[in-house]
């Protein structure tokens, strides 16, 4: 598992938003080990909300803003790095995430992180769950990361954060 550390920094109505990992592993198959590391948090950046919406940063990094937000720092995509040690992989490994969503603090002001998206880096498919095969475990394999905040024109400044635990599993 790994939890994602999530910042928001909103200085005189300014958000930043860092997400960052912590990883778990598992190790089911004899001598075989589950990798998972995190080093990549996601940003939403630095902006000033001027009324309700919402922002979405895609695992591929495109950013898709709803309502009034304007952005001085761009925001990232988060990253994981899986792969299995211990002999060449035997078994599938399943990515997810243990929520659905992450509850994301400061004092008693929040966000709500949801709608939470990973894509194995050069696939196509974005899902709340990944299955990578052995062969696609021969090496590292990044997943990128991204979902969405929800914000009011009214949202308090400062520094939030939270928590988000991505998994890794043999299948």
């Amino acid at each position: 598992m790994k939890s994602f550390l999530s910042r928001f920094k909103k200085p005189a109505a300014q958000i930043l938003v860092p997400v960052s990992a912590l990883a778990l592993s598992s190790a089911p198959a004899v001598g075989q080990t589950v990798n998972l590391n995190c080093p990549q948090q996601v940003v939403f950046g630095y902006h000033y909300p001027c009324g309700n919406g919402s922002l979405q940063i895609r695992p591929d990094g495109v950013t898709n803003i709803v309502g009034c937000l304007i952005t001085t720092l761009p925001a990232q995509a988060g990253s994981c790095r899986v792969n299995v040690t211990g002999g060449v992989p035997t078994r599938s490994v399943v990515v997810s995430f243990a929520a659905s969503s992450a509850m994301i603090k400061m004092g008693v002001d929040n966000f709500v992180f949801d709608d939470l998206r990973m894509k194995r880096r050069g696939g196509t498919a974005t899902v709340t769950q990944l299955t990578l095969s052995p062969t696609q475990l021969t090496g590292v394999v990044i997943v990128d990361i991204g979902g969405t905040v929800n914000f009011s024109g009214n949202q308090a400044a400062g520094a939030y954060d939270g928590n988000l635990t991505v998994n890794a599993d043999f299948n």
